[in-house]
């Protein structure tokens, strides 16, 4: 069905959303969230589609959000949570994002969680991105030890090669 989606969303449609999204994104590098909200927004009326700039646009939003309202604005808290997890939700049926950028959205959704008393929900956010830490790391000792035994291995083997 997202095939079906995608060939009567229009290629015009799609070049405005992009265009959309770059001009946000340089709002939000210039750290100029109130114009990269309003460009981010844009971006998503024109492609709802679940694409890499779509999930972009949602975590982009979310810490604009978050960055803007300075732990002082609820709706602009429930904004950045509503972003952060949607960009999540997409994330989880397509599986677009890098570990770093999820743990990133983990923890800003547990401070935001613990920020508005939501306890068992900021836990929740931090076991996963403890465990995506603790997976990543066990991930990067087992790629260390493979390329050590395999430099080992090639070493002894130039050695025996060379008597």
């Amino acid at each position: 069905s997202l095939g079906l989606r995608q060939k009567f969303f229009s290629s015009n449609d799609r070049e405005i959303a992009e265009l959309h999204g770059s001009i946000a994104e340089s709002y939000y590098r210039l750290t100029n969230y109130n114009e990269a909200i309003d460009f981010y927004h844009k971006a998503l009326d024109f492609n709802s589609l679940p694409t890499p700039k779509t999930i972009m646009a949602h975590f982009y939003l979310g810490f604009s959000y978050l960055i803007r309202a300075n732990w002082n604005n609820f709706d602009d808290l429930s904004s950045a949570k509503y972003h952060l997890q949607t960009a999540l939700d997409i994330n989880l049926e397509y599986e677009m994002l890098r570990d770093e950028m999820i743990t990133d959205i983990y923890q800003a959704l547990t401070d935001v969680n613990e920020y508005q008393h939501e306890l068992d929900s900021a836990m929740d956010g931090h076991i996963e991105a403890v465990e995506i830490c603790e997976r990543k790391s066990n991930l990067s000792y087992q790629l260390e030890t493979s390329q050590h035994k395999f430099l080992m291995k090639n070493t002894r083997r130039c050695e025996n090669d060379s008597d």
